[in-house]
Order: C-alpha cells, then structure tokens, then sequence
C-alpha cells in the first residue's frame, strides 16, 4: 500500500487529494465533489460505497448535494474513494491533506466490523494501522460456505482501546459530526446473495462502537428490511430517502 492521489471536480476545474491506500476505487460508487475552491468548507460528507449504491440518481450523495446546494451551504463530498473505505481511510485522508471543514457527515463503521478473507481483511489493518499504530488484528470468526460449495475461512478485525480513541480524537475537531449508523437487517430477509451469520453479528457491532462515539447526532435506523436494502448493504431509493429525510431534520 502507498500514498495515492485521486481528482476531485470543483466546477471546471480538478482539485487532487491524497490516500493511503492500494488503489483508487474506479467504480460507479466513486464520487468526489467541492462546491467551491475556497479553503473552507461548511460539511465534509465522507461515505462508504453505501453513499451511492446501486446508482448515483436518487442516491445519498444525489440527494444531500441538492440540500447542501439548496441551503447555499459549502461541501467536499468523497463517496467510496477506496474500495475498502473505513473510519481508517478517513483519518488517514485528514491527516495527509489539509481539510478545513466545520461539520462531518458520514456513514463508517460497516467495513470496519464485518467479515472478510483474511488477504483482504489485511487491507483494512493496514490502513488503520499506518498512523494509529499497532491497534488492529485479525480473528478468525467462521467457515463459510460458498454458492460454488467452497468452505472459506472468514476473519474479523479486532482493535484495541486505542482505534477508540483515535477515532473519537478525529471526530472531536468538528463543529457538529452526523453519524448515519448501520442498520439492523433482518437474517430471514431473502436476498441474492446469502450472508453469513457473523455478518449480522457485526452489524450490531458497527451500530454499538458508532453510538458509543460522543458526537453531536448519531441517526438510528433502526431495522430494516428489502424495501430499504436490496442486499443487506446498499440502500434501494426508498431507503436512502429514508436517510436522507432523518438526515436533513437533523442538518435543519
């Protein structure tokens, strides 16, 4: 992994920021926007691939654009600049560039908490482990079987008092930080691909360290089900409305 830079519009002109990371996530999901050139920015909105999900068009990134904008409120808006975007990504993202900004808007934690092969679990430790020091490990959590009938071992990050209290530290140099937690989905819920238990197991996770972070609102979802997920991750139109509508009283 190494230092990566990554274009973002502002008008018609390219502003370039920098990552730690392996490669910079080409994908639909990704999104980078300023609303102006000034060194100052009212919100920073920095989401994972839940920011856009299935398509920019009726999307988070979409509909908080259209607030901000209405509002006549400054941004830099990042949606999934990594493919593994993480509270990691983001304080790293802070620490190599000079962000200016009052207010934080985001969505981290799923990728943090939930289960992944061990390759490339160690993605996501070593980012956090890049400035914050030796504060994440892996565990080994279950077997998996595959739709193709393959047994693959799966692994959770664990992370010491210290990962806490980084991410607590970055967040405190915010005005106001508006958290939109990870939701509770439903195990029965029927969806094309089939997740294992430990992924419902980390959802709750996720939701437990974000609202234990001291910020100024943390939006609970609550449960939800296939009209707000179609995979038990990414967000239909409905849901992300749903977001959107709970985030926007909040911002108002």
């Amino acid at each position: 992994m190494k230092i990566l830079k990554f274009n973002c519009l502002c008008h018609d002109k390219i502003i370039s920021y920098k990552l730690f990371g392996d490669l910079i996530n080409n994908g639909h999901d990704f999104y980078c926007e300023a609303s102006s050139l000034e060194s100052h920015f009212d919100y920073l909105c920095f989401f994972d691939s839940r920011g856009i999900s299935s398509g920019y068009e009726g999307s988070m990134v979409e509909g908080l654009i259209n607030y901000l904008t209405k509002k006549k409120l400054s941004y830099l808006i990042i949606s999934r600049p990594l493919s593994l975007t993480t509270w990691a990504t983001l304080y790293n993202f802070l620490r190599l560039n000079k962000i200016n900004a009052s207010n934080l808007i985001t969505n981290l934690g799923f990728v943090d908490f939930t289960p992944k092969k061990n390759d490339v679990l160690e993605n996501v430790i070593n980012q956090v482990n890049y400035y914050m020091g030796d504060v994440a490990s892996s565990k080994f959590i279950q077997m998996y079987e595959s739709r193709n009938g393959l047994s693959i071992p799966l692994y959770i990050t664990e992370y010491n008092i210290n990962f806490y209290e980084n991410v607590q530290q970055m967040v405190d140099q915010f005005n106001k930080v508006f958290i939109i937690n990870t939701p509770y989905v439903l195990p029965l819920s029927s969806f094309p691909r089939v997740r294992p238990a430990s992924f419902f197991e980390s959802l709750i996770k996720t939701s437990n360290f974000n609202k234990k972070l001291k910020v100024y609102k943390n939006i609970d979802l609550g449960v939800i089900g296939e009209r707000e997920t179609y995979d038990a991750v990414h967000y239909t139109k409905f849901g992300s409305k749903l977001i959107l509508d709970k985030l926007t009283i909040s911002l108002s």
